[in-house]
């Protein structure tokens, strides 16, 4: 795939992705590497497609890829296939790209254990109960006012929605039903500011079990 007859920007630099060699005895590559060569935007797509994935990975053995950095444009092509093609994802990396709703990621990223969708315009949660073996999401600088799906999952442990749109106490209170979650941030949402010098006292009464709030211990804050 040369510069000429790419249908997307191809960056300078190596992908920042490479997959161990797994002698076809497993699905998932135990132990991706990461050559920390490339930049934040390896790959800047418009669309998800096979060759396009192949210039972010470097390979076509896509059932291998448990690590995946991209940009892609859910406005102007659809992204669902991507867990059709990469099934085995653990950490999706989608940080700048442009996701209103987290719907569009489709309902075949089974295995997804951490993402990455920080400055990505999302909107709403609506469609991140298809991922729920979460266990870290970043969603900083977003446009996200309510929470109610987050309730489903059981394996979130951090949660990072500094700079949302949250403004109400009674979003907060769906985060209780995520036992593991010890991690959040909230700084420069709304209800930061309303609640002012009531604002710990009041997380931990909601959120016992979290222990690091705004990357503070929450019993220093």
């Amino acid at each position: 795939l040369t510069q000429k007859d790419a249908p997307f920007r191809l960056l300078p630099f190596p992908p920042d992705i490479c997959i161990d060699d797994t002698d076809n005895q497993t699905t998932i590559n135990p132990n991706p590497m990461r050559s920390g060569r490339g930049r934040s935007d390896d790959v800047i797509a418009p669309s998800v497609s096979e060759d396009i994935l192949y210039a972010a990975c470097g390979t076509r053995d896509f059932s291998s890829v448990t690590f995946l950095q991209i940009q892609l444009d859910a406005q102007e092509a659809s992204v669902a296939q991507l867990g059709q093609i990469c099934p085995n994802l653990v950490e999706l990396k989608l940080n700048k790209s442009n996701i209103p709703s987290l719907r569009d990621l489709g309902t075949h990223l089974h295995f997804l254990e951490i993402l990455w969708a920080n400055s990505c315009s999302v909107l709403s949660l609506d469609g991140i109960t298809n991922f729920p073996r979460l266990r870290e999401v970043y969603l900083a600088f977003n446009s996200i006012s309510t929470l109610p799906p987050l309730h489903s999952l059981d394996s979130l442990k951090l949660m990072d929605l500094e700079r949302n749109n949250i403004s109400d106490t009674l979003d907060l209170e769906f985060l209780g039903a995520c036992k593991q979650l010890r991690t959040l941030t909230l700084a420069r949402n709304p209800v930061h500011y309303t609640l002012g010098s009531s604002y710990v006292d009041t997380i931990k009464a909601i959120l016992p079990h979290v222990d690091l709030l705004d990357d503070i211990p929450i019993d220093v804050c």
